[in-house]
């Protein structure tokens, strides 16, 4: 296919070329300017489609590198816009111990952070993927009618596989909420007990705790 492509695609200006060089010295003639346009264009339709198949075809490889130029979305971004902060009260020059108790508790929640990221990472990288894929396959297989219907059984293949993915996803997602909240609820006694702040969960810990579930929500 890539060699038909590679000889098409230069069809155009070539025999635009040849067209123009088999006039003679003298100037072209009406006539053989518009034979020659007509060769091109007739050579452009039919070779369009190899071109439209090539362009699906690079935008298909664009898409399998994750994080390619094309996915910079999926950066980490560990502080997004509009993030609720998560403060914390702890200061051993006044009060022994309470590091100690924050430390593991910030450990975790960083590392919940990083993996929500990948979570999200993955997702948008298998989303482009996948749409890449069935595009391309829907334009290959319009060259016959026979592959079309091989097709056909193979993209149903794929869409069901993204449905498992979106599943698991889901499920991942699920699972890393709820550690989130008992961390979030970990950073909460911690306030309470060096602090005396019985209320920190509910005025810090649940608004970052739902701005969370919902930014990585499938």
């Amino acid at each position: 296919m890539m060699r038909r492509f590679g000889r098409f695609c230069f069809a155009l200006p070539v025999l635009l070329t040849l067209s123009l060089a088999q006039a003679g010295p003298a100037d072209l003639a009406a006539k053989d300017l518009w034979k020659a346009m007509d060769a091109a264009g007739k050579a452009y339709d039919k070779s369009k489609h190899w071109i439209d198949r090539g362009k699906a075809g690079k935008d298909l490889w664009d898409k399998y590198q994750p994080l390619s130029e094309g996915d910079k979305q999926a950066n980490p971004d560990y502080n997004p816009p509009g993030a609720p902060e998560v403060p914390t009260s702890c200061d051993e020059s006044e009060i022994a111990g309470c590091k100690d108790c924050y430390q593991a508790a910030y450990e975790k929640l960083y590392k919940l952070r990083n993996n929500f990221e990948k979570l999200r990472a993955i997702k948008i990288a298998t989303e482009n993927f996948t749409k890449s894929s069935l595009s391309f396959g829907d334009s290959v297989s319009g060259v016959h009618g026979v592959a079309g219907l091989g097709w056909q059984a193979e993209r149903h293949k794929i869409e069901a596989s993204f449905k498992n993915f979106e599943k698991a996803y889901r499920a991942k997602h699920q699972e890393l909420s709820e550690k989130l909240n008992a961390n979030l609820q970990d950073i909460s006694q911690c306030e309470a007990k060096y602090y005396g702040e019985q209320d920190w969960y509910n005025r810090y810990g649940y608004m970052y705790f739902t701005f969370m579930v919902d930014r990585y929500r499938w």
